[in-house]
């Protein structure tokens, strides 16, 4: 697979050995590109497939650490293409994507949403849902201990305006996020969804860790 041809840093950000890209052609070879489609049979989840590109690994990590700690947004281009080519059929049967939101202040320092930027990035545009807003700032999910803990601590933590509600109705979803763990952030999105009778929901992810 090939990258982007896009100027950058003249250092892969993973070896850090010499490249015209911010990640090299050697790094990215050794990412098992393995894209899946998982249906949750969990009663307490609200959404029912959940569609992930690749498995959770070291370069994985560094890759999207890099991207939303380090301040390397150009790597939506990348996260934004590798999307495109594996799940753009995918997408099709979707009214709309729901990038997960961040909160205000959490965004106000990163300067981006992530994932927001990642489906511009994959020219998902008109297909984006920003109607949902996450009202509650909570801790790093990726700092919780365990699967209780992260549903405790996702639990309302996002609201959705009242004159959203009509737009969800009998229209099919797919939420979108970085990473998921135990996928309790997406089924707290989800939750709100289909409670508004959203006709379908489900989850797409870069990584299922």
């Amino acid at each position: 697979m090939n990258i982007f041809n896009y100027f950058l840093d003249s250092k892969c950000i993973i070896c850090k050995k010499s490249s015209e890209n911010r990640v090299c052609q050697s790094c990215i070879d050794k990412i098992d590109f393995f894209p899946k489609n998982l249906y949750f049979e969990r009663t307490d989840f609200y959404f029912e497939k959940i569609f992930s590109l690749f498995p959770y690994n070291n370069i994985v990590s560094n890759l999207i650490h890099s991207y939303k700690f380090n301040d390397y947004r150009s790597l939506s281009k990348l996260f934004g293409s590798w999307l495109v080519e594996y799940f753009s059929e995918t997408v099709e049967n979707y009214d709309y994507i729901l990038p997960v939101p961040l909160h205000v202040k959490k965004e106000r320092v990163r300067g981006f949403n992530q994932t927001d930027l990642i489906l511009k990035a994959a020219g998902w545009d008109k297909k984006i849902f920003k109607n949902i807003k996450k009202d509650i700032e909570t801790k790093q999910q990726s700092l919780m201990k365990n699967s209780f803990d992260r549903v405790k601590n996702s639990e309302n933590a996002f609201k959705i305006s009242e004159s959203a509600v009509e737009l969800v109705k009998n229209h099919s979803f797919l939420i979108f996020d970085d990473i998921t763990t135990t996928g309790a952030t997406a089924n707290e999105i989800a939750k709100h969804l289909y409670f508004c009778n959203a006709s379908k929901i489900d989850l797409m992810v870069l990584s299922l860790a």
